[in-house]
């Protein structure tokens, strides 16, 4: 079972959370937010903490805060603040066409650019409240594993198991999963076979 702690870079108080979770219990993947005010605190006490046995991975995010793009750059996934639109209108617009794949291709490698700029190796993809896992994002995001040897992506097994936590979520994310496999009738090729299980340590999450 591979465990992954989500949101490095949320907050400080996440930060020093995950921190703490890694030195206290075994984790195997961190997730780190690279479009956040608190990114770079994030890298800096992973640097400070590089004897850790875990691997750092991209949490991608096109649904919270600003994107690392310009906003000309990004017209389709940001409103008229420059920031980007809430999970609801995200996925809505998704739905209707309204996501351009350049865009998310674009700020996808600008969330990527920060492990390299960084020297820091990516070794999975995960997403922000999941959204990778709608078919035709996961499409985009897969095409970009293979292109940067990144080796996992999260799969839509560990999502269902978390959300089953969670009734009403499990219900609403079942009903969009569906919604979205008949509007984009894509494959969606297994990355790993392996269970992951996932936490958010210093949110509300859990």
């Amino acid at each position: 079972m591979i465990t992954t702690l989500d949101d490095f870079g949320l907050n400080r108080k996440t930060n020093r959370e995950i921190i703490n979770w890694t030195q206290s219990m075994k984790v195997d993947f961190v997730s780190l937010l690279a479009n956040s005010p608190f990114t770079n605190d994030a890298i800096q006490i992973y640097k400070e903490n590089k004897n850790q046995e875990f691997s750092l991975g991209l949490h991608f995010n096109l649904i919270e805060g600003k994107p690392l793009c310009s906003r000309k750059d990004v017209m389709s996934l940001v409103s008229k603040k420059g920031t980007f639109y809430p999970l609801p209108q995200f996925i809505a617009r998704l739905f209707f066409g309204l996501i351009k794949k350049e865009e998310v291709m674009r700020e996808l490698q600008k969330q990527y650019d920060v492990f390299k700029d960084n020297q820091i190796h990516c070794e999975h993809i995960s997403s922000h409240q999941n959204i990778h896992i709608f078919h035709i994002v996961y499409s985009y995001v897969d095409e970009f594993a293979k292109k940067n040897n990144i080796k996992y992506i999260r799969q839509l097994q560990t999502v269902k198991n978390r959300l089953r936590k969670f009734p009403i979520k499990y219900l609403s994310f079942i009903i969009l999963y569906l919604i979205s496999s008949r509007l984009f009738p894509l494959k969606m090729e297994q990355k790993s076979s392996f269970y992951e299980n996932t936490f958010h340590p210093g949110t509300t999450y859990d």
